[in-house]
């Protein structure tokens, strides 16, 4: 007996459920498409983020199962160039499309990644960690990897270009010395080491 239509559009649904990683990217680019030929409607905006956080995780879906086929090492290069490849293309089109004073969101950005790593991510696993496990342990190769990727990124992003800037500006600052030269007497200098034979 052929089975009824309440059961093949069960199955349908499931199989659409199924595919959501796929349905998510064209979806997206169908309410981009939209987005651009009616204008930025408030409604649309609102799918577009929905539709946008669908597409990301559907690329990290995708990402995690080809990382599980491939394995360990290079599994975990596959996820971690995958989420530098989306965090950046959202990054840029937030800067191409903010206009001016958008230069400081690429530092606050990193600054938001560093505070909600080492306070948001690393409380959370230790407060279920705690509630599940009562006492836990942990990888110091791990944990010491992560951390010094982390402050390399601090140190280029946060500090490098506060000293550059101060660098530039105390460059720029400085009197020019060929001004004073030809009115200076020229001094002989002589420089004495300062080392001792004993």
């Amino acid at each position: 007996m052929p089975p009824g239509p309440s059961l093949l559009r069960a199955e349908a649904m499931a199989h659409l459920l199924n595919s959501w990683t796929i349905l998510a990217p064209i979806t997206a680019a169908a309410i981009l498409v939209l987005t651009a030929a009616l204008g930025e409607q408030p409604w649309l905006l609102v799918g577009c983020g929905a539709v946008l956080i669908a597409a990301v995780l559907a690329a990290v879906h995708h990402a995690e199962v080809i990382a599980h086929r491939v394995g360990e090492p290079f599994g975990t290069l596959v996820l971690a160039l995958a989420v530098t490849v989306i965090e950046a293309a959202l990054l840029l089109s937030l800067l191409v499309a903010g206009g001016a004073g958008m230069e400081a969101l690429p530092r606050d950005t990193v600054y938001a990644t560093v505070m909600i790593i080492t306070t948001g991510v690393v409380g959370l696993c230790t407060l279920i960690g705690g509630l599940a496990h009562r006492e836990q342990s942990f990888r110091v190769e791990g944990a010491g990897g992560g951390l010094a990727a982390m402050i390399v990124l601090a140190v280029i992003t946060l500090v490098l270009p506060a000293c550059v800037l101060t660098f530039i500006g105390s460059a720029q600052a400085a009197p020019a010395p060929t001004a004073a030269a030809p009115t200076t007497p020229a001094r002989p200098t002589t420089v004495e080491p300062n080392v001792s034979w004993h």
